[in-house]
């Protein structure tokens, strides 16, 4: 099966060797027994690329950064948990 793909990371061309930036459009040749994919740069697979092509579409982080338990619970409610009083 052969699809045209955006690079997401970064990646060469499996045959003549040049080195693919981020976001260039390459042609992915998936074959059905092999789990590694082969990757063609337009100038190998002698095709350009589609020209509705979608844009690479950067992934961000949808959650909050986590912070420590020690920062994340109250001392004072430590403290009652533990039966200690001041």
């Amino acid at each position: 099966m052969r699809t045209w793909e955006r690079v997401s990371f970064s990646a060469s061309c499996g045959m003549c060797g040049k080195s693919l930036e981020h976001g260039t459009p390459v042609l992915v040749i998936t074959i059905e027994n092999l789990k590694r994919r082969k990757i063609r740069c337009e100038d190998c697979a002698g095709l350009k690329a589609p020209p509705d092509l979608p844009p690479l579409i950067e992934k961000s982080p949808m959650t909050k950064r986590m912070r420590p338990i020690k920062m994340a619970i109250p001392s004072d409610y430590v403290n009652r948990l533990l039966g200690e009083r001041e």
